[in-house]
């Protein structure tokens, strides 16, 4: 498969003159025309064959076939105003699309892409057109630039790539222009991180997609079809709203509601100028960390502005719902709500104690869902990995806890640890025990006084349970065990909301304690 280059007709050449001792210039004339006919003749020759080649690899990949004159209309005739960068054997022009049919549209609306125009002389374009196909069809990583599409004819070679808006590596590391953002340390870091030591700053790419292969790539069209065009909303938030779909069990295409595999689908709001980036990072995140009590991702969408995540669907909604809309769902008892508590202590455990730290910003009983069998699944909403420069804080530039939940130092100095997951943790334990929720034992109207005596109001309930227990428990603890749990419980929740980080345990040791429970007390 590999393309010859004409280098063996130069060989010729120079062998005919060596043989030659005193060739007369018109026979010298005649050689080199005669030869360079043979050359052309063999160049149109080796074209023609690479380009059967190049369609042979292409019909196994899934590229997208684009026509010559769509590419020139997406490029304004490849105008010089659009050029993003020039290479050996041609120049990159940014082009838009539209982001359903593919077809050009009008610049500045739909699909912005990078195309790549190759030179048309010469054979060894080429050979890096076949090479890039070659590779990129191939293989996907995360860290690639995307290989979209290709224009393949008799006189052009465009190969049609994913747009990475924040240009090269090289241009925010040298380049003195205002428009190009200087790189903090921990960005630089976290680009060599993931380039390969013998990259070049100026092909280092620095985009906005990082994907896997292991998740299903939605396309818009479909998401609309599976959730009958957004129709049933499960839940909103700051970032988007979430909504329900069905799709094929096998294929995840999409399906008629109540037919098929039901899914959450989170659409993230385009004019949010944070969503893509939350979007980006719940990815980065879900991708490198499976747990049977974590959200299940099970794919992705991404189509101009428009970003989506498709999540495993939880049928019984939150432990919210059960704890305090009681009138309108299921109300738990005492042996349900303690093996949620066991499986979100054991997922917030795994995150305390994996290689790359991770801490859940906002924890509280909405944030743990449940399945068809009310087993505990964390969202992956505000979870969030430790700085790589420290593995104890991560300072925050916003506070993302709600206020009841949040330990007192996140809540003063937006410092995120370990222990303040522990703190919240505590929190979900008590109001699961009372069925009263935390914000109605802390009403506070004076922010000094919140500070100072949440602990004291938190532990006041805590060590009263027989006074503030859900009535829903009344009838689960029967006989002396009653008196024994509850000062047990009294002093775990105690521990989880000291108001110094250092005497608080960690989630290991609250799913032991937890664990100790359903063996003692059940």
């Amino acid at each position: 498969m590999e393309i010859e280059n004409y280098e063996n007709g130069k060989d010729d050449i120079a062998s005919n003159r060596h043989q030659e001792k005193k060739p007369s210039s018109i026979k010298r004339f005649v050689n080199l025309t005669v030869t360079a006919q043979s050359i052309s003749a063999n160049r149109e020759a080796k074209t023609a064959r690479n380009s059967r080649v190049l369609v042979a690899i292409l019909q196994s990949f899934k590229l997208k076939s684009c026509t010559f004159n769509d590419l020139n209309v997406a490029t304004r005739k490849f105008h010089p105003d659009g050029m993003l960068g020039q290479r050996g054997f041609g120049c990159v022009y940014e082009g838009w699309v539209d982001e359903n049919t593919f077809a050009a549209a009008k610049w500045g609306t739909g699909l912005v892409i990078a195309i790549k125009r190759y030179r048309n002389e010469g054979t060894l374009g080429d050979r890096d057109c076949l090479t890039v196909i070659n590779s990129l069809g191939k293989f996907r990583h995360p860290n690639i630039v995307k290989l979209i599409g290709y224009c393949l004819d008799k006189k052009h070679r465009l190969l049609v790539y994913e747009y990475m808006p924040q240009g090269s590596l090289d241009t925010h590391l040298f380049s003195r222009k205002s428009e190009f953002q200087p790189l903090s340390w921990k960005l630089r870091l976290a680009r060599a991180l993931s380039v390969n030591t013998d990259a070049k700053t100026s092909k280092f790419i620095i985009g906005s997609m990082s994907v896997t292969a292991n998740l299903k790539e939605f396309i818009l069209t479909d998401l609309e079809r599976a959730t009958s065009n957004f129709e049933e909303v499960l839940g909103k938030g700051s970032s988007g709203k979430v909504f329900k779909g069905w799709v094929h069990e096998n294929t995840y295409a999409p399906s008629t509601p109540n037919i098929g595999l039901p899914i959450a689908v989170k659409r993230f709001i385009p004019e949010r100028t944070q969503g893509h980036a939350e979007w980006q990072m719940e990815i980065d995140l879900l991708r490198e960390c499976s747990h049977p009590n974590l959200v299940k991702l099970l794919g992705y969408c991404s189509e101009g502005r428009e970003h989506f995540l498709v999540y495993e669907y939880m049928q019984n909604r939150d432990l919210d719902t059960h704890i305090f809309k009681w009138e309108i769902y299921q109300k738990l008892h005492w042996e349900v709500r303690l093996k949620i508590l066991i499986g979100a202590a054991r997922c917030l455990a795994f995150f305390h104690t994996a290689k790359q730290i991770v801490v859940c910003r906002d924890l509280k009983t909405s944030r743990i869902l449940l399945d068809e069998n009310f087993n505990a699944k964390l969202s992956p909403h505000q979870l969030t990995r430790l700085s790589l420069s420290s593995k104890d804080t991560d300072v925050t530039t916003r506070s993302a806890a709600t206020l009841c939940y949040a330990a007192p130092e996140y809540v003063k100095s937006g410092i995120i640890s370990l222990e303040t997951d522990v703190y919240a943790f505590g929190v979900v334990l008590l109001e699961i025990m009372t069925g009263i929720r935390a914000d109605e034992m802390l009403h506070f109207t004076d922010s000094i006084t919140y500070y100072n005596d949440k602990e004291k109001r938190l532990v006041h309930y805590a060590t009263s349970l027989n006074t503030y227990l859900d009535p829903w428990l009344d009838d689960n603890f029967p006989g002396g065990a009653r008196s024994q749990l509850f000062a047990f419980i009294a002093s775990l929740i105690t521990k989880c909301v000291d108001s110094s980080p250092s005497n608080r345990p960690s989630m290991s040791e609250v799913v032991e304690s937890l664990e100790l429970i359903a063996v003692e007390f059940i």
